[in-house]
């Protein structure tokens, strides 16, 4: 349909989309096929269209095995140069404006593929201490994200408190993408799963799947 419409920003859009889904499914390699199709005509794009492209691009590099954190950063960056730049009136693909501290979010869960963990939770502490208490559903996704970084760092106590306060959302959204978010932690845990706070965690985990 988009392709039928011939208006390359749906177009790049509708590839930015399978590209999103791809990232669900932890396809890195296609994520990069696609956001390099949404870029073909980079130059006729909406700053929007090229933000998500390179936005999903730089997350299809961070699960190739390369590991490459320079590139991500460098595509990271392209996007934030353009956010101040949104200005059409598409009703769609909003988040980069809606979102507080977007592309400070896309780096920081890039940078806990790329095994960065202290960077990333540098990152998730500066967000969630500027994060609006209303967008309960986001909060807890970085939540969830922010306890996978410490367990990796690792700094049990907290990731037991932030997973607590993450699963707490998850009856009043129901959110899938949240409960995928939040046993993700337990795979960055795995060197502590056997002391008190790797089974308060475990429990935590146990409650909401």
């Amino acid at each position: 349909m988009a392709h039928r419409s011939q208006d390359p920003q749906l177009i790049s859009y509708a590839l930015t989309n399978k590209a999103m889904l791809a990232v669900d499914f932890e396809d890195g390699r296609t994520v990069v096929d696609y956001t390099e199709a949404a870029l073909a005509d980079e130059a006729k794009l909406c700053p929007k269209v090229r933000i998500l492209a390179l936005v999903h691009q730089a997350h299809g590099h961070s699960m190739l095995p390369a590991k490459d954190k320079d590139l991500v950063d460098r595509l990271l960056d392209r996007a934030a140069v353009l956010v101040d730049r949104v200005d059409d009136e598409y009703p769609w693909g909003n988040a980069c404006r809606r979102t507080l501290g977007y592309i400070d979010v896309q780096r920081a869960t890039a940078y806990l593929r790329l095994g960065a963990y202290r960077e990333a939770v540098a990152l998730w502490d500066r967000i969630l201490g500027t994060a609006p208490e209303s967008a309960r559903r986001d909060n807890g996704v970085f939540w969830a994200r922010q306890a996978a970084a410490l367990a990796a760092v690792p700094e049990p106590e907290r990731v037991v408190q932030i997973a607590s306060a993450a699963a707490s959302v998850v009856g009043g959204t129901g959110s899938a993408r949240l409960r995928k978010e939040i046993r993700a932690v337990s795979r960055h845990a795995t060197a502590w799963a056997g002391t008190g706070p790797g089974r308060e965690l475990a429990e935590i985990v146990a409650q909401i799947v």
